[in-house]
């Protein structure tokens, strides 16, 4: 997981993010020190969240958790982008290299618009050609191919 989280968190920063918030668990202690660091720099502010004594379902712990992130940024930025740890959203056209070229399309628009729909790939485990100018542990750096 740690090296997965740290290419990750860089892919967020290469693509635009001022800023990862999360909701976290119990950690590995190797785990909290990559959080630990993250947060130090200011770049991750993490909510630690605690299962509720009742029992209620995965879905809804994941709703209560993302509503967490989601109100305390939704007044700090003009965009919000949820994902999960696991997902990369990425611009498809080449002029747009980042979140803020996709954004400043619709920035002068006089209709709000509230959401963007967007396509999501997977990373496969297998890596069918590396690339090697790019070091093995950037996992998410090392796909040339993605499934559709």
């Amino acid at each position: 997981f740690g090296i997965k989280f740290i290419t990750w968190v860089h892919m967020m920063r290469i693509l635009g993010a001022s800023k990862i918030y999360l909701s976290v668990g119990e950690l590995h202690p190797d785990v909290q020190k990559i959080f630990d660091h993250f947060v130090k720099i200011g770049y991750i502010e993490t909510s630690v969240f605690k299962e509720p004594s009742e029992k209620i379902s995965v879905q809804a712990l994941e709703y209560i958790m993302l509503n967490d992130c989601f109100y305390k940024a939704k007044n700090l930025y003009d965009f919000i982008m949820v994902c999960d740890t696991d997902e990369v959203t990425l611009p498809m056209i080449e002029t747009e290299r980042t979140w803020y070229d996709i954004f400043a399309h619709f920035k002068n628009e006089t209709e709000r618009i509230d959401s963007f729909p967007v396509h999501q790939r997977y990373f496969p485990n297998l890596v069918l050609k590396l690339n090697p100018e790019i070091p093995e542990y950037h996992y998410m750096f090392q796909h040339i191919w993605v499934e559709i």
